[in-house]
């Protein structure tokens, strides 16, 4: 019964800081925006505070005799209710006087941090006032930590299916609330339940008397899952959605393979272990797809389209899956590998959860800090696989002798990849799939040559780091005439058959005609037959006065006209350099246009109500789309800032998500009018296929868009439910 109540209490510590992660993550949506930098910033707060919490536990346990260490302990588990209630409204309006980064983590510290805080010790504390106690189960008291791993996961997956859908975000963080006193209560209760032995000198062990490899082995092997699963994290967010549905899964993985490896009989299937190099190596295939253009999850949903052409959803999420059940095997092998390699005596606990917090907070740092400002691209996961196998090779014995045989092998895949490259740039495109499958083969078949020795698995790995920086920036054929990477991803600006491309991730954002007669059209999604061409050239609105969310390339600049006032709302500086460096839509605009940076709805906020004719928001397509800008909330801000008569377009284009609905039951609910218009044909990059969605409270400009610009204002099925800053959920929304 008493190890019960220890598993319930970890269970439920466990449970309630992976919820409030999600909470306050939507919480802080509205007002910072970001999407994935948000969330990122937010996960590297929660994995600092458990390093610190971690921390406190191994030098009180080390200096202090466990009976005073207790009492200190219960004295502020007991104080910390003194931080309730938590003011949620303060989270979703930021005073913007100090940058964001700030801003987020002392928002987050100043309402959540104590209580987080006292919630990251409870788990590795618990296996120490196990350790100490009469109970049978101390000579093992690992078992607690797949218990609060248990209840992370549990959280995670019930996330998006039951509290999301059910109770809006004032109702989860009073019931959040609500879990939190139960802990307080629980943990007073195994105080009084459990007793302790008494011991005369403090238990813990310093980390100088852990071996240095044995500590490298460790950090090693919690950095790479942590850094793999974020890298995992980010390109599914960065191409679908940042929704607590996509933040979840990879993290539910991770935290899963936690569970199987630390529980009381550790699972991890042998072939698994037998055969982890060739999975690794089939991701270094997949990262060379991605550097090359191809997205994973546009590269998952042809190759099934051409196999199952009646399972279209199946070809749209088999790209995910196929990344996420890598993201399990690694994880779950280094997990595996690093529960055999804790320490025997139980005195090291604290010493070794330390050092894993550590791995997790330098794998988080690594991907959400590091990497947007090291690299121009996403090398995350080729470095991840790189320390873990690292980590896996210190204790290898390899017996390794044939020192030139590897070297010849290193050699043949740096030669390999360097001509699968280059003659992928060269051939007709129809050759280009052909060219990819022989060049994924024949490293693939090198790869494996390595066999099972880690060490040169490390070594490739690391050379590969080094190799892709050097054929990106050096050798390649430079198509490329700009590339950069910022927190919201990777952009390219490329020039092709007569045109200049730019992109972001492996979605275009912008063309322009590089012939000096044609350069002033607009195209893809804005030529002149687009909907929202034909609105601009023609104006049976006003639409002097112009709000533009979203730059790209700044194609819509194209159709102003002399006396125009427009203001584009942009939150990538780095979009707006390159729409004012490398394209010439914004320079040659015969209207006044400037660029205001930052969140849409933040930036909206900062301007007088009733300064626009029109919100044209295109912030959607295929990229990772903005919730916190398509909710009920968001339009009736939007319609604060519009004259009378005023309207807001949006683009709902989108592979993934059919958003049409959503904005759509908004309107419903929100009793304005609601019309839509697309144009099916595509001629890239001239034209693309675009849909947009035109909402206003006032009939008078639908009947005019319905009328003289052929929009549809039919009425829509489904039951699709409004969103709101307070409900979201994609859902119902997945295309088919």
């Amino acid at each position: 019964m008493s190890v019960l109540l220890l598993q319930v209490l970890v269970f439920l510590s466990s449970f309630l800081i992976f919820q409030v992660e999600l909470v306050l993550g939507k919480l802080i949506l509205p007002g910072f925006g970001g999407g994935y930098m948000v969330w990122g910033i937010t996960l590297v707060f929660y994995q600092a505070v458990l390093f610190i919490g971690y921390g406190y536990v191994h030098i009180m346990n080390g200096r202090l005799k466990f009976t005073r260490f207790r009492m200190l302990h219960t004295y502020l588990v007991g104080l910390s209710l003194l931080l309730l209630p938590i003011n949620g409204e303060r989270m979703a309006e930021p005073s913007y006087d100090i940058p964001i980064v700030g801003e987020i983590v002392l928002l987050l510290t100043l309402t959540i941090g104590g209580l987080f805080f006292i919630l990251s010790t409870l788990s590795i504390y618990l296996q120490v006032h196990l350790s100490e106690s009469h109970l049978e189960a101390r000579k093992n008291p690992y078992v607690l930590f797949a218990g609060s791993n248990l209840g992370a996961f549990a959280s995670l997956l019930s996330y998006p299916f039951f509290w999301e859908p059910y109770f809006d975000l004032s109702e989860q963080l009073r019931l959040w609330q609500y879990g939190y006193a139960l802990v307080v209560v629980l943990f007073i209760a195994v105080q009084l339940k459990i007793p302790i032995h008494s011991r005369e000198k403090p238990s813990g062990i310093s980390l100088p008397s852990v071996p240095a490899d044995k500590l490298l082995k460790w950090l090693l092997l919690s950095a790479a899952p942590s850094a793999f699963f974020l890298a995992v994290t980010n390109e599914l967010t960065l191409n679908i959605a940042p929704v607590p549905l996509l933040w979840i899964m990879p993290l539910a993985i991770y935290l899963l393979t936690l569970v199987l490896s630390f529980k009381r009989k550790p699972f991890c299937p042998g072939w698994f272990l037998k055969y982890i190099h060739w999975f690794v190596s089939l991701g270094v295939i997949l990262f060379f797809f991605n550097l090359m253009g191809q997205s994973l999850l546009e590269l998952g949903q042809h190759a099934v389209k051409g196999i199952l052409p009646d399972f279209p959803l199946f070809a749209k999420i088999f790209g995910p899956l196929l990344i996420l059940f890598l993201c399990f095997i690694f994880c779950l092998v280094c997990h595996y590998r690093l529960n055999e390699a804790k320490p025997e005596d139980p005195a090291g606990l604290t010493a070794y959860y330390m050092v894993l917090s550590a791995g997790g907070f330098v794998g988080g740092f690594l991907v959400n800090w590091v990497a947007p400002w090291v690299f121009n691209m996403t090398l995350e996961t080729l470095i991840a696989f790189a320390l873990g196998v690292w980590g896996l090779a210190i204790g290898q014995e390899t017996g390794e002798k044939k020192k030139f045989v590897f070297a010849l092998q290193f050699i043949t895949i740096l030669a390999v990849t360097l001509g699968w490259s280059l003659i992928r740039t060269r051939v007709d495109p129809q050759l280009v799939f052909l060219i990819d499958l022989s060049g994924a083969l024949a490293t693939l078949f090198l790869l494996f040559s390595l066999k099972q020795v880690f060490i040169r698995h490390a070594y490739v790995l690391a050379g590969l780091v080094a190799w892709v920086i050097i054929l990106d920036n050096y050798i390649l054929p430079k198509r490329l005439v700009y590339k950069v990477r910022s927190h919201y991803g990777v952009h390219t600006v490329s020039e092709e058959k007569g045109f200049r491309m730019m992109k972001h991730g492996t979605t275009t954002h912008g063309a322009q005609i590089l012939d000096p007669r044609g350069k002033h059209i607009p195209l893809t999604y804005f030529h002149p037959e687009s909907p929202m061409g034909l609105f601009l050239i023609n104006r049976p609105l006003p639409a002097r006065r112009v709000a533009l969310m979203g730059l790209g390339a700044g194609s819509l600049a194209g159709y102003s006209k002399e006396g125009d006032d427009w203001d584009y709302l942009e939150i990538d500086p780095m979009v707006g350099y390159i729409a004012e460096n490398y394209f010439t839509f914004l320079k040659d605009s015969k209207g006044k246009v400037d660029i205001i940076y930052g969140d849409g709805r933040v930036s909206l906020r900062k301007q007088p109500d009733r300064t626009y004719d029109a919100l044209i928001i295109d912030v959607f397509n295929s990229d990772a789309i903005p919730v916190h800008l398509l909710t009920m909330d968001a339009f009736q801000e939007y319609e604060r800032s519009l004259k009378p008569g005023g309207v807001i377009f949006l683009h709902v284009s989108n592979r993934f998500l059919d958003l049409l609905p959503v904005v759509y039951a908004n309107t419903e609910k929100l009793g304005w009018h609601f019309s839509f218009k697309f144009n099916p044909q595509a001629q890239p990059p001239v034209k693309a296929r675009t849909l947009w969605a035109a909402v206003t409270r006032d009939k008078k400009s639908h009947d005019t868009l319905v009328k003289k610009q052929i929009w549809m204002a039919a009425k829509m099925g489904g039951n699709i439910r409004p969103w709101t800053d307070q409900y979201s959920s994609i859902w119902p929304v997945l295309t088919q």
